[in-house]
């Protein structure tokens, strides 16, 4: 009996500290998106035309440039790549980042991380 009230108590505890982690939620202010984290604090100034979730903790930022959009990469809080033109992203989370363009002619693929 003792054994399955122990394994109760890990589990409780387990559970509980998956929900302790880090969230960050993009938020819009004056046009422009950046990220807050759960008690409203800004990590992210608000500085992009778009803020979108990946997976995992990796979120696309978009810059409208003229006629183009150009995209980066955060992870967490933290740049990890400033916006671009013609890219785009598939991510492995804490795994593999691969960077793909868009432009037809190209057709180069590379990986980032």
């Amino acid at each position: 009996m003792m054994n399955r009230f122990q394994f109760l108590i890990f589990n409780l505890f387990f559970c509980c500290t998956l929900y302790a982690q880090d969230v960050l939620i993009p938020y819009k202010k004056d046009g422009q998106f950046g990220m807050v984290n759960q008690k409203g604090e800004m990590v992210v100034k608000p500085e992009f035309d778009g803020l979108y979730w990946l997976t995992g903790k990796y979120f696309i930022s978009t810059l409208k440039n003229q006629e183009q959009d150009l995209h980066g990469l955060f992870y967490k809080d933290k740049e990890l790549i400033k916006p671009q033109p013609s890219l785009i992203y598939r991510v492995i989370p804490e795994t593999m980042i691969l960077g793909v363009l868009k432009d037809e002619n190209a057709k180069v693929y590379f990986v980032l991380y």
